[in-house]
């Protein structure tokens, strides 16, 4: 899934913006399902930014506005795998919410994980995040032509 990764480059820095919405976070959360009145680049946009990422890729993926919808979706990866670069992860936010990122570098050893992903300080970027906050790694298959 390297290719998602690269695709996800090329809107590196993308984020919320102080003066109106960000045109890419207002199309991405449109082709989701989050409520018309909602769309608003303030509006948590991690999961529609995966999801169109996937989709622009040719990835089988619906059009996602919950992180944790994708517990539901791709393959999950067996505990104890080694992800590969591109894999979604979904965090942990609480008990109800969530995070979801593609996967870039795993450290063990210092129990963190680098995620490319969008609505990480409000924008589109690289960060790590503690490994114990993983609830599932995901692979997704592309869509057969």
């Amino acid at each position: 899934m390297n290719d998602v990764l690269l695709h996800a480059l090329t809107f590196y820095g993308e984020g919320e913006t102080r003066k109106g919405d960000n045109p890419f976070i207002i199309k991405w959360l449109a082709r989701t399902k989050v409520a018309r009145t909602a769309i608003a680049d303030e509006t948590a946009w991690c999961a529609a930014f995966a999801s169109a990422m996937l989709a622009e890729c040719g990835y089988a993926v619906p059009a996602l506005a919950r992180a944790r919808s994708f517990l539901e979706h791709g393959v999950e990866v067996p505990k104890g795998a080694s992800p590969q670069l591109g894999d979604v992860i979904v965090f942990s936010r609480g008990v109800a919410s969530g995070h979801v990122a593609f996967m870039v570098r795993l450290e063990l050893a210092h129990n963190r994980v680098w995620v490319l992903g969008g609505n990480q300080k409000n924008k589109i970027g690289i960060d790590a995040y503690p490994t114990t906050e993983i609830l599932s790694i995901r692979r997704f298959k592309k869509t057969a032509p």
